[in-house]
């Protein structure tokens, strides 16, 4: 994950009829949106990420020349992305005097994660070192910062690089926007004001290569990612659907693959990708468990696919 000053991220703006304006550290981003299912976004030139809701847009009054002298953004608009955030969402929660408690002083970050998958059918899923303060041994998608001179995708692809080793050349691959995540730490409103807030866009990168070829690219940044497990299409859509009598040791061990790096070798559970945070009494920051956001990914991919599949 790339350093650099947080003044100098790009963060996160809201457009409604014609007006853009920053989005408040203390306010429920899919509350300001109207709660949409889809939204539509554009990128401006210092890298923030404009959000509408897609109800709103007003695409049949304008053209991309009117649309850049007016708001200075290069028209590369996206329509209809999914947007979601967790149903413990601490802001959309907490009361007027709860929110009115926060500080405003701060930025909503902008981030990216990556779905991975190789020809052959296979997910990505990378744990986050033991040693850090936060989320220690949490099972995610690799991703990060988005920094003020990259676009989305390229930042998706840099933190992929950095975090596992994997660099993708432009012939090796397909992307394509998954979904929008809106995050808050905490992530009960029990445990404490917001302290971070982030947007992230998750890529599905769907490569041309098979899984031995993507593990033999694999070198785990070990500061922030001590191991790795790919999971076949089968197991994502059981984890999906809930079905955890259908995963387990027998059944999981021609699908997956436990990587092992300089520093830690873990034996991975397969009951890791069913703990749930449920509420304030289920969450630990040390237990290993697969995050919201990944989970989320899970569901959405496995829907497109079938979707696909039918058509």
């Amino acid at each position: 994950m790339a350093s650099s000053n947080n003044t100098m991220r790009p963060t996160v703006f809201v457009k409604k009829d014609l007006l853009v304006e920053k989005v408040i550290f203390n306010k429920c981003l899919l509350d300001v949106l109207g709660r949409p299912d889809k939204v539509a976004y554009t990128i401006d030139k210092d890298g923030n990420i404009i959000l509408q809701n897609i109800c709103d847009k007003d695409h049949h009054e304008r053209t991309d020349v009117d649309h850049h002298e007016r708001t200075g953004v290069d028209h590369h608009e996206r329509t209809g992305v999914l947007i979601r955030h967790p149903p413990s969402c601490p802001l959309h929660e907490m009361s007027i005097a709860e929110v009115n408690s926060i500080p405003t002083d701060r930025s909503i970050s902008v981030g990216v994660t990556v779905y991975l998958t190789s020809s052959n059918g296979y997910t990505l899923l990378t744990r986050r070192s033991k040693h850090l303060s936060l989320f220690p041994g949490l099972w995610v998608l690799p991703g990060g910062h988005v920094e003020k001179d990259e676009t989305m995708l390229e930042a998706a692809l840099r933190e992929l690089h950095e975090e596992t080793g994997i660099f993708l050349s432009t012939e090796e691959y397909q992307a394509k926007e998954l979904f929008l995540f809106e995050s808050c730490y905490p992530s009960f409103k029990e445990l404490g004001l917001p302290k971070r807030r982030h947007v992230i866009l998750i890529y599905h990168i769907a490569t041309k290569l098979t899984l031995s070829s993507l593990q033999q690219r694999v070198k785990l940044q070990e500061e922030e990612t001590d191991s790795c497990v790919w999971l076949h299409d089968s197991v994502v859509r059981h984890v999906a659907n809930g079905n955890d009598k259908m995963v387990d040791d027998s059944n999981i061990s021609e699908q997956l693959n436990i990587l092992k790096s300089n520093i830690t070798y873990t034996t991975f559970k397969p009951s890791i990708l069913f703990n749930r945070v449920t509420d304030v009494s289920t969450y630990g920051d040390e237990e290993e468990r697969l995050s919201t956001s990944t989970y989320m990914a899970f569901n959405i991919y496995s829907d497109k696919t079938e979707a696909a599949a039918v058509s």
